[in-house]
């Protein structure tokens, strides 16, 4: 909990440091304390939900060595991962067009956590290379999707300007989620806590994401 109370801090903050001078157009937007909500809960929801996919594929190589898989194996994780991470983008977006955007980031977050509780559980390599797959595609479906999430809530108007704000959040979670791992790491030797860490922030991203209300059309309007 103590841990999970820090990343939301440092995440509120850079957040935060992130607030550039709004332009006239964008001033009335930002004014609205309802508008408001809806950046902050989506800035947390993805970086939250980023959070496992940043970290796993910086931390592929020495997850699957700590379990006793070889540099041929580990190599191959991070093919696959990026194989899976491009194809699932690519799928995303028919996605997105077939069903919207809420309902498969909320499949994609759940199958995740799945993914995250099965790979701190099981030692089978075989197992580990095909969860380590599984989640770096999600994670690539999940930042295709997210600019037309944005799009869907705030319309064509503010998209861009409230996107440009919530990207911010990749970036501070590539900066938390990898270090954070390899001090889990050093403290208890494994990657288990870092993988159960993770699916409970992916939980938490999807309960953000399942609480948001807007209309298709653009409900800031």
């Amino acid at each position: 909990v103590s841990i999970l109370s820090i990343v939301i801090i440092i995440s509120l903050i850079l957040f935060r440091l992130a607030k550039k001078d709004l332009t006239a157009k964008t001033k009335s937007i930002g004014k609205n304390q309802s508008v408001k909500g809806k950046i902050i809960k989506l800035w947390l929801a993805f970086f939250l939900g980023v959070f496992a996919g940043l970290m796993t594929i910086g931390h592929a190589v020495p997850i699957i060595k700590a379990s006793g898989g070889s540099s041929e194996i580990a190599i191959t994780a991070i093919s696959l991962m990026a194989l899976g991470s491009g194809i699932a983008g690519i799928y995303a977006g028919w996605l997105a067009d077939r069903f919207g955007c809420k309902r498969p980031i909320l499949v994609i977050l759940t199958i995740s956590s799945l993914a995250l509780l099965s790979l701190s559980t099981f030692t089978s390599i075989n197992l580990m290379l095909i969860f380590l797959t599984l989640i770096a595609s999600l994670y690539g479906a999940l930042i295709a999707i997210y600019p037309t999430l944005v799009n869907h809530v705030f319309g064509p108007d503010y998209s861009a300007w409230v996107y440009g704000r919530i990207f911010t959040a990749w970036g501070a979670s590539g900066l938390v989620s990898p270090s954070l791992a390899g001090w889990l790491f050093d403290q208890y030797n494994n990657y288990n806590s870092s993988l159960f860490f993770a699916f409970i922030l992916s939980i938490f991203a999807g309960l953000i994401i399942w609480s948001l209300k807007y209309d298709v059309n653009g409900a800031t309007h």
